[in-house]
């Protein structure tokens, strides 16, 4: 059975239409993006963590060095 009139067919004729194995893997391509979309979200919300551990890292050393230093200049004052 032909038709469109130009050889297309039933299977062309009723693309989008729901029921056909194009939509189910369309379905199932759709589920996959969400999916990969939903693994960049955690990972993105993985790397803030880390960027906020690694700011809070800096700073806790740069304050241990002022500290360091601090006590090394007080214990040169107290040499001279």
């Amino acid at each position: 059975m032909m038709r469109g009139g130009y050889g297309v067919g039933a299977s062309l004729s009723t693309f989008g239409k729901g029921g056909g194995a194009g939509d189910s893997l369309a379905n199932y391509g759709a589920g996959q993006g969400q999916e990969a979309l939903q693994e960049l979200g955690d990972v993105a919300a993985q790397e803030t963590q880390r960027n906020a551990a690694n700011t809070q890292r800096r700073a806790q050393e740069t304050q241990g060095y002022m500290q360091l230093g601090g006590m090394l200049a007080m214990m040169a004052v107290a040499l001279i």
